[in-house]
């Protein structure tokens, strides 16, 4: 983090290759640049954005929802766009974009050495703590899984079969298979949500 010099940092585990390749980080920045006191730190899931799929949020599924955030296109621009995220009580080192500021302030303060980051900050992964962690996953509800797990510590092969993004070069990519069928970023946030 020492080294980072800008002031968003996107973290990306060694095992976790994105699937998607239609990811909207300057839009998920200008979201967390003009609501920093809300969001924090967007996450970028390994399963569908369900509360069923998504570890700690099933002890608090009622927390678990979309919020619709506008996007202004440019600094320059009046017109705005709408993202969808969805507000999480989870905490994890898996792939994410958040700030140096962040970092510094709210997650290394209570690390411990030899310890993960996510032992730290779990006594956080609650509503009450929301306004100091600011977690959201990137996305809407249904948003389809982002990041492939490739389970770089194991030493034996799992028992489950895995989803696999597509190797470089071969097959053909279906985009369905990764996003949704319809942008991310669309329209304004006082149009009705769409969930296909």
């Amino acid at each position: 983090m020492a080294a980072v010099k800008t002031k968003y940092v996107l973290l990306i585990q060694h095992d976790m290759p994105f699937a998607d390749r239609t990811l909207e980080a300057l839009s998920a920045m200008r979201v967390m640049q003009a609501y920093p006191e809300k969001v924090k730190y967007i996450r970028f899931n390994q399963n569908e954005n369900s509360c069923y799929h998504t570890g700690c949020d099933k002890r608090d599924c009622s927390f678990y929802r979309e919020q619709r955030f506008d996007v202004k296109n440019d600094s320059n621009s009046s017109s705005s766009s709408c993202m969808a995220l969805i507000r999480s009580v989870c905490w994890s080192d898996n792939n994410h974009l958040t700030t140096v500021k962040y970092y510094n302030e709210e997650v290394f303060p209570r690390c411990q050495s030899n310890k993960p980051m996510e032992w730290a900050m779990a006594p956080l992964m609650k509503a009450d703590f929301h306004n100091v962690t600011g977690t959201y996953i990137y996305g809407s509800l249904d948003f389809p899984w982002q990041v492939e797990h490739e389970d770089g510590s194991e030493t034996r092969p799992k028992n489950h079969k895995r989803r696999k993004s597509p190797k470089r070069g071969e097959g053909i990519f279906d985009e369905n298979q990764y996003t949704q069928k319809q942008p991310l970023i669309s329209g304004t946030c006082s149009e009705p949500a769409v969930h296909l």
